[in-house]
């Protein structure tokens, strides 16, 4: 089975738990001999439907691209695409939420990075894992078995009573990570109730699992914030974002807040670190 890893690109959707399935993807190439059109097909796996669309589609751009780059163009020529699941139902064409905007930033990523087929022909990327690690801390679980560690960017606040947003994931003891999360806090000196949470991110909107916000107080402060797991499109937009706006919605008012530059580029770093190292 070949190893497809999903590009450092923008965006993602709310889901929960879903187990990996197994997906084919079969490329068409014209050859430049006398052989007509041919077909490959190769195995791998995601997350969801989407996901799987969004690796074919990255895994022929690329084939796009080596081909467009090879010296003599000797080789066979990437003309189509398709996707099928297990039970070879063709979902090439399934739309989803913001598919033409993902796609298309996919084919400009990979069109304008000098190195990203050396990056995917080596399944891991050794240069952007050591830069991207020196801004996390990994903290082990120490009621844990099997062990685990939690990759926790240096920039998340210490006090939960914060207003803050991060992202984090975890380890095992074989490196494989897995389990990427969202912690949205909120402080102020008044209760909000938060009943509803949004995010703007560089103007697409994203709607924000509200159902576990908790609470606690002290000294005249308020807090409120939630702990979840990340899905995969809202995962792929923070990947990459410039621009992120929060909106709270409590009982009777609503809070906004612009998220800082600080807590843009740890999202961005902390998405892009969980991606390259699902290569390892």
């Amino acid at each position: 089975m070949r190893k497809i890893i999903l590009l450092l690109i923008p965006f993602v959707l709310i889901i929960s738990c879903q187990k990996i399935e197994t997906y084919t993807y079969v490329e068409y190439n014209e050859n430049q001999g006398s052989f007509g059109i041919t077909k490959k097909e190769e195995s791998f796996e995601a997350e969801s439907d989407s996901v799987a669309i969004i690796k074919a589609f990255q895994y022929f751009t690329i084939a796009e691209k080596q081909y467009n780059e090879s010296e003599n163009r000797i080789s066979a020529k990437p003309i189509k695409y398709a996707v099928f699941k297990k039970n070879k139902v063709g979902i090439t064409n399934l739309n989803f939420q913001k598919k033409d905007s993902i796609l298309n930033s996919i084919r400009e990523k990979i069109f304008n990075d000098s190195d990203i087929v050396k990056t995917v022909e080596k399944g891991f990327d050794t240069i952007a894992y050591n830069k991207l690690i020196t801004n996390f801390n990994i903290k082990e679980e120490e009621f844990s078995s099997p062990k685990k560690n939690w990759i926790q960017p240096k920039s998340k606040p210490k006090y939960i009573d914060t207003n803050w947003i991060y992202s984090y994931f975890q380890e095992n003891a074989d490196r494989q990570v897995s389990n990427l999360r969202l912690v949205i806090q909120y402080g102020a000196d008044d209760w909000l109730f938060i009943q509803k949470i949004q995010m703007l991110i560089d103007d697409n909107l994203f709607e924000i699992s509200a159902s576990e916000v908790k609470r606690d107080h002290n000294a005249g402060k308020i807090w409120e914030w939630t702990d979840i797991r990340m899905d995969s499109e809202l995962k792929t937009a923070l990947e990459s974002a410039k621009s992120i706006k929060i909106k709270f919605t409590g009982q009777n008012y609503s809070k906004e807040r612009i998220l800082s530059q600080k807590e843009i580029t740890s999202l961005n770093e902390t998405v892009s670190l969980y991606n390259v190292m699902k290569g390892l």
